[in-house]
């Protein structure tokens, strides 16, 4: 990982910073993640210690700290991955309520149902965590499978909705997206079922050629016919160039408008185009709406796409965290 500012290092955060007070005066949503005095040890060792940190929705953060500091490990507490999540006495997470669809509503065309409560992680589907944090980090990058047979962008960015790694039945066609009938709700008739499905189609197909209008070739490319967004969907994602492969993992990450997203070293590999494009569509182009808290976890200020009093600081020092 990249250097370190100085300035960031002069002062260690205080383990007991009030956090919930500084949040009651910005006035802004339900909290979505909630963690008191939570700690992270190996055998002796300690990784993290007492840290408290409430993230509610509309919120801008950036999560510092050194290399080595512990942000990667508090960072797979947020998604619910790391092992020693299930045991912690504080650490909730969100969670899909039984009223949930990853649809819009009735009366909306541009906002998804996501509707979630807060419950421990041992009490919390990692099926949910999947469907409710957008994530984009090195270790995805690392993870994410190549070796697919044939998967497209389009089935790349169409993963989203539900986090998983395998292209979902019903979206190998540019252009198509399939709703499986678990996601529908068993509560409702044939009928409405349908008029569901339909609703929901028609809205994540919307939601994928927005993020592919506003990430693809045509915002960032230098090429004087750069590719369309069909024809830039159609491709394969293993020949993407690894910068074009994280561009689209970015996709990815915001496709379903989860109500969290967490983006770890999201400018790494890409060109001085697709940064600007990125940064465009998230503080301008709809990329985020004001109900999704953002997290960015970088060394340096100049890489939060926000500037400014809106934007939030919580620091890691040897384990140590609180908002600075």
């Amino acid at each position: 990982r990249g250097g370190v500012n100085k300035k960031q290092e002069e002062t260690a955060p205080s383990p007991r910073v009030d956090a919930e007070k500084n949040v009651d005066e910005a006035k802004v949503g339900r909290v979505i993640v909630d963690l008191k005095g939570v700690g992270v040890k190996y055998g002796n060792r300690t990784v993290l210690k007492d840290i408290t940190w409430q993230i509610r929705e509309g919120e801008r953060w950036h999560l510092q700290g050194s290399n080595g500091s512990g942000k990667t490990t508090l960072l797979s507490l947020l998604t619910g991955d790391h092992p020693q999540s299930y045991t912690q006495a504080h650490l909730h997470l969100p969670s899909l309520s039984p009223a949930s669809s990853s649809s819009p509503s009735s009366s909306s065309t541009t906002h998804p149902y996501h509707t979630h409560t807060l419950h421990p992680r041992k009490r919390t589907p990692t099926a949910h965590l999947r469907t409710l944090i957008g994530v984009v980090s090195p270790e995805l990058f690392d993870a994410f499978p190549r070796r697919h047979p044939g998967m497209t962008v389009w089935e790349a960015v169409v993963t989203g909705f539900g986090g998983g790694f395998v292209p979902l039945k019903g979206s190998e066609r540019v252009g198509e997206i399939r709703v499986a009938d678990e996601e529908l709700g068993f509560e409702l008739s044939d009928v409405e079922k349908e008029q569901r499905r339909r609703e929901v189609e028609k809205w994540r197909i919307a939601r994928c050629w927005d993020v592919l209008s506003a990430l693809g070739p045509r915002a960032w490319s230098t090429s004087g016919t750069p590719e369309t967004e069909r024809q830039f969907a159609a491709r394969r994602f293993t020949a993407l160039s690894p910068g074009e492969q994280r561009i689209v993992l970015l996709m990815r990450a915001l496709v379903s408008r989860p109500p969290l997203v967490l983006l770890d070293e999201v400018w790494s590999g890409m060109d001085e185009g697709m940064i600007c494009a990125m940064r465009r569509y998230l503080t301008q182009g709809g990329g985020v709406g004001e109900g999704q808290a953002v997290v960015v976890i970088t060394h340096w200020d100049e890489e939060v796409p926000w500037v400014g009093e809106g934007v939030r600081r919580f620091r890691i020092w040897e384990g140590v965290g609180g908002v600075v």
